[in-house]
């Protein structure tokens, strides 16, 4: 994922978590589960994109991929 940590998301890019297909795609894309991307949005207490990256990138573990991060 070396080559991918400066991939950017627009900042108004929000999740829609009531739509499971939008919880399984970013989930797909930041290599996580989608309970991982729930825990997520509500620890960070927001459901925008980038916040959601950002949070995931700060709170892997570790020998976790970090695909898609940021």
């Amino acid at each position: 994922m070396e080559g991918q940590n400066n991939q950017q998301f627009d900042p108004e890019l929000i999740l829609d978590c009531a739509q499971q297909h939008e919880i399984c795609y970013w989930a797909s894309k930041f290599r996580v589960s989608p309970m991982a991307l729930k825990t997520a949005v509500r620890a960070c207490c927001s459901n925008r994109i980038l916040h959601i990256a950002r949070y995931l990138q700060d709170h892997r573990r570790p020998g976790q991929s970090a695909a898609g991060v940021l």
